[in-house]
């Protein structure tokens, strides 16, 4: 499996490497506690290209992409692995994941959106399944816990975070960072 580079627009965000998948997290969090009126993710876009000495990716794609993209290949790897069907299609998972998130406003736009989801899960379903399935190589925790810490020690000295970019049981849950 081959990770991509941050600034490749070949591969989704989500299959950057971990260093540059947590790095991100935090100055999603940081950037989030204080908006402007520049889009959020076009902000972190500017600030990873900064930290990272890379250039950035021509025309940002939302957060809430990447979120389902994570969402369809967790779906996706539940059906064929724990369910064992082989009749899965990825078109119908699209379709439900998008229908149910806040993404899009008109049908137009949900075509265009399930279209290109589609198109970036089929070519990069293997790395996205093996690394967001239901029982994905790396472990929420071990993913969540360092960030989470790093981002309240930030909180702690007056930085202001917005935890709401953490999934709420890695901020929340039982195993979560105190």
């Amino acid at each position: 499996m081959s990770a991509k580079t941050a600034g490749d627009a070949s591969g989704p965000d989500l299959l950057a490497p971990r260093h540059e998948r947590a790095l991100r997290t935090v100055v999603r969090a940081i950037v989030a506690a204080n908006p402007d009126d520049r889009d959020d993710e076009t902000r972190v876009l500017e600030v990873m290209s900064a930290l990272l000495g890379k250039a950035k990716r021509r025309g940002p794609r939302s957060a809430a992409y990447n979120d389902l993209l994570e969402w369809i290949a967790f779906d996706y790897s539940v059906e064929t692995q724990w369910k064992q069907r082989m009749d899965v299609s990825v078109t119908s998972i699209v379709r439900n994941v998008v229908e149910h998130h806040h993404l899009t406003r008109t049908k137009a736009q949900r075509e265009s959106i399930i279209r290109n989801l589609e198109r970036t899960f089929s070519a990069h379903k293997d790395e996205l399944v093996s690394l967001y399935s239901y029982d994905g190589a790396e472990g929420f925790e071990e993913f969540y816990d360092p960030i989470v810490r790093a981002l309240r020690a930030l909180s702690e000295s007056g930085v202001p975070v917005d935890l709401t970019v953490i999934p709420p049981m890695a901020v929340n849950g039982e195993n979560s960072a105190k």
